[in-house]
């Protein structure tokens, strides 16, 4: 689609003739004349459609012939999904909302079509003045946040002055790293996810991730002495890690367990100064603490679990109890439990899964009076974790529980 543009086609737009009785085109008869189409008939006709291709913000083209339908789908589209086409460029968005607001509010949503990926830091004029648009942290964005085509919905925070996107944008890999994924993966600066497949020593992944021992089934590189670690995996099925000891294709390649009481460890006796190995086979139960013996120079377990050593245990018989902010090692292994936050907005709270039964008996924090998150369509009174070996924390703003 594209404007008349001929050598004798005027450069402003001609007045109209004035509105006659309504009819049809037709070629004549022997009584009646053919229609003799008008100027401004035509030039009606060209700005109806080049009016519809400015809606969603096409530029008309002369070699391309699709220009209209095109409008027409995106015009549809964001009837039947209730957003809108935004008009501005790239890093500063511009959406024209139905019906208009002049000031924002505490939690008006704005969905919008975005046509350009941005750069850097962004803003968003929706009717009530330039604002900054924000990651759901209420941090700037980065390059590649926001794709071409992309659908935006974000949230007007008062806290900070600007426009919350409602989801995870890919600069915030540390949220996927709160449920134990996202390790290899990185942000490739154009908005996409990419895994990181090599490591020092070649063309394997340094850690790979195999469900039950990796022998015959896992390829791996064999550590260089002084240069580089040798690639390990971790056993999803037995909770382990395994480290490669022989280079090798899946078949050839050797694992060894890597378990906390089964190898000779450095004594930490002044007496002797001798490599001592654990007192007993397996006496050390992963996740306890192993002390040394400064007399005989064993290794031997202290039978006191590490969680317990960084942060308070919490079990089935304290669900309802009112904490104030720490640390929580959450034990569900007898029950489900539910904890309340203080009344007060204030502090940070850390919680972890140290026996891995949040799926199994899931884990609930109540904001005691207060919401957790602030996104319309995610605030909620109370914080559900079902996932096992899972850790998060929750922070206090001025107005609500922050997930972190």
């Amino acid at each position: 689609m594209y404007q008349i543009d001929v050598t004798t086609a005027s450069q402003t737009l001609p007045a109209p003739s004035a509105a006659g009785t309504p009819g049809y085109f037709t070629d004549g008869d022997a009584k009646t004349p053919p229609t003799i189409v008008p100027a401004d008939f035509m030039n009606m006709m060209m700005m109806e459609f080049l009016n519809v291709l400015m809606a969603v913000g096409i530029i008309p083209s002369k070699t391309t012939d699709n220009q209209v339908v095109t409008a027409i789908e995106r015009i549809v589209e964001a009837k039947a999904g209730d957003y809108a086409v935004e008009t501005g460029v790239a890093n500063a968005y511009v959406v024209a909302l139905s019906p208009a607001v002049t000031a924002y509010t505490a939690g008006l949503q704005v969905k919008f079509r975005a046509k350009h990926a941005n750069t850097d830091a962004c803003t968003l004029d929706a009717g009530g003045g330039v604002v900054p648009l924000l990651r759901d942290d209420g941090s700037a964005l980065v390059k590649g946040d926001i794709g071409p085509n992309a659908i935006v919905t974000a949230t007007y925070d008062t806290d900070a002055a600007g426009f919350l996107v409602a989801a995870i944008v890919p600069s915030q890999l540390g949220a996927l790293a709160k449920l134990n994924i996202g390790a290899l993966l990185t942000n490739d600066g154009n908005g996409n996810l990419a895994v990181r497949v090599s490591d020092p020593l070649g063309a394997l992944s340094a850690i790979q991730v195999h469900d039950g021992n990796p022998n015959g089934a896992v390829a791996g590189n064999a550590g260089i002495a002084g240069t580089a670690a040798p690639s390990t995996c971790w056993d999803t099925a037995n909770k382990i890690w395994w480290v490669c000891t022989t280079t090798g294709t899946a078949a050839t390649g050797v694992w060894s367990r890597s378990v906390p009481g089964s190898a000779a460890l450095a004594n930490a006796s002044s007496a002797t100064g001798t490599v001592a190995a654990v007192s007993g086979a397996g006496a050390i139960t992963p996740g306890q603490l192993a002390v040394f013996s400064e007399k005989n120079g064993t290794l031997e377990a202290s039978g006191q679990s590490l969680s317990t050593i960084n942060a308070t245990t919490i079990t089935s018989t304290e669900t309802g109890t009112v904490i104030q902010p720490g640390t929580y090692a959450v034990d569900t292994t007898d029950g489900p439990v539910t904890l309340l936050l203080a009344t007060t907005l204030a502090g940070l709270y850390t919680f972890l899964d140290p026996k891995n039964n949040w799926t199994t008996n899931n884990f609930t924090v109540s904001g005691n009076g207060n919401n957790i998150g602030n996104i319309p369509s995610n605030v909620a009174p109370t914080f559900i974790a079902n996932v096992s070996d899972y850790q998060f924390s929750i922070v206090a703003t001025n107005a609500y529980w922050r997930l972190v």
